[in-house]
This record gives structure tokens, C-alpha cells and sequence, in this order.
């Protein structure tokens, strides 16, 4: 891995997360992600509630489309059923429009028909249900003293769907590498950790840092409230980065990262011996 990584600044009105409730300009989903683990050949079905708190009528149309993270985590979009674990022809919806008067909230159900033929050995399959919010088609707006239609994107919403084989259920994510990059000031300084998944199925690991001061003995914990969280599917490779908080003095230290992928599963540790500059 280079000493130095590049990283690019995405701006963009697409907001994906791994928590329970995605919001996006007000409006919410109550579920970010959906697994399902049904028997091959079999649908199964799952319910989203879009919620509209605002005091205007909201309009959304859904879609699918194929997504693959990159070894830093940026997502990748492509067509529907391009990608070898898509699941996104698999997928439908009891409606691609939705309407929501304000305050108000409507429940959609997503169907996930996986064929008969899928085994364990295929891995698992992933796809994103995208709820796009749109102008109104027949509200009329003032363009240079002329009223005219407008119909345009504002903003996006991703569901994360799975399809997990039930046989499927081995966690693991296995540190395979750890590291400081130090510059000259503390802001850019920071660790890198190597992480990869090799169980069977998608799992979180949610990181943290230790830093125990090399002359004092002091330690400081600056991510046990806040761990940093990071998804993977089966045979992906991250290099998830842990950025030096400001207010640890510059200092010589061992530095012990920790990786926590659930209560019924042992810690993952890794240490290295490090000096955090000056500001």
C-alpha cells in the first residue's frame, strides 16, 4: 500500500447509511438495509415505511440498481443485474411511485424471488432500491414571467437489499494490516487498517483505538463512544481510515486497534508502536 492514499470528496444528495433510519431533507425510511434468507425458489416479502414530516405533498419514484464498494468504501453503480452478485432482477416492488401528502407516511413492500437453482457456493447477492424524490409533474413555476411545468430530481434515498442463502451464516473479518501514516502536522496524520472479510456472509465491524502514551502511561480512548463503522460482503478487502483526534498530544505511543464484529465473536487486535506530531 502507498504511504500516502488519495482520497476523493464526494458531493453529491445521495445519502446511504448503515443505520436503522435513513432521513434525507426530512423526509425518512425506517430501514436502511433488508436481509433476506429465504429458501431458494421461494419469495419473500419486506416492508419500508417512508415517512413525510414536512408541511409540503412529496412524490418518489423507485428503482433498482447493481452496487459494489471499492477497497475504500466509495460505492460503485451500475444497471441492474450487471454485477455477479445482483439480486436487483430478483427484486420488485408493489409500486414505482409514491406519493406523500404532508405529514404523512406510506408502507412499501419489497420482494425478493430468488431462483431455485442458488447454492451456498454462489455467495451472496446484493442489489440498492433507490427512492428518488421528484418535483411535481404539474406544479407550475415562474420562469422569467412565464409559468412553466417542472419536473426534476431533488435528492435520493438507497435501501441496501441482500440475499443471503440460509446455509450461509459464518462471521469473520480478519485484520491484515495496520499502520501510521505521520506527516509533518497532526491533521493529516492517521492510521490505515486492513481489513477482509473472510466468513460467509455480510458483517459490521465497528473499530476502535486505543493509545496508551509511551512515557506517562496514559491512555486514551478517543472512539469508544463513536467507533468507526465499516460493511462488508464475503472476499471484500477495505482500508478503512482512523484519523487522529485533536486534542491527543504529540507523543510517542503504542497504538492498539480493535475490531468488533458482535458479542458472540472474539475482538480482533492489532498494535504498533507510533509518534503523533505536533500540531
Amino acid at each position: 500500500m502507498h504511504n500516502k492514499l488519495m482520497y476523493l470528496g464526494i458531493f453529491m444528495l445521495l445519502l446511504t447509511c448503515l443505520a436503522t433510519n435513513i432521513n434525507a431533507q426530512g423526509v425518512s425510511v425506517d430501514n436502511g438495509r433488508l436481509f433476506y434468507k429465504g429458501v431458494p425458489g421461494e419469495r419473500e416479502v419486506q416492508e419500508i415505511t417512508l415517512t413525510n414530516p414536512t408541511n409540503e405533498k412529496a412524490l418518489f419514484q423507485l428503482s433498482f440498481q447493481d452496487w459494489k464498494r471499492d477497497t475504500y468504501g466509495v460505492k460503485n453503480y451500475s444497471e441492474p443485474g450487471t454485477l455477479k452478485h445482483s439480486c436487483a432482477t430478483w427484486a420488485s416492488v408493489n409500486t414505482t411511485s409514491v406519493e406523500l401528502p404532508p405529514m404523512g407516511e406510506k408502507t412499501i413492500s419489497i420482494e425478493m424471488a430468488p431462483p431455485a437453482n442458488i447454492s451456498p457456493a454462489d455467495g451472496v447477492f446484493n442489489a440498492m432500491l433507490f427512492i428518488r424524490q421528484i418535483k411535481d409533474p404539474y406544479a407550475r413555476v415562474a420562469t422569467g414571467g412565464n409559468l412553466q411545468s417542472s419536473i426534476s430530481a431533488t435528492f435520493q434515498i438507497g435501501v441496501h437489499l441482500y440475499y443471503i442463502h440460509p446455509s450461509l451464516q459464518q462471521q469473520e473479518l480478519a485484520i491484515k494490516g495496520f499502520q501510521f501514516e505521520g506527516e509533518k502536522d497532526k491533521a493529516s496524520s492517521k492510521f490505515m487498517i486492513k481489513l477482509e472479510n473472510v466468513g460467509e456472509t455480510v458483517v459490521d465491524g465497528n473499530i476502535k483505538l486505543e493509545l496508551t502514551h509511551a512515557d506517562s502511561g496514559k491512555e486514551y480512548r478517543p472512539y469508544d463512544k463513536h467507533p468507526v463503522s465499516a460493511a462488508f460482503m464475503p472476499n471484500d478487502v477495505r482500508f478503512v481510515t482512523i484519523n487522529v483526534p485533536d486534542d491527543i498530544p504529540a507523543g510517542k505511543y503504542s497504538a492498539l486497534a480493535i475490531v468488533d464484529i458482535g458479542a458472540s465473536h472474539e475482538l480482533q487486535m492489532a498494535v504498533i508502536d507510533v509518534e503523533i506530531p505536533k500540531k
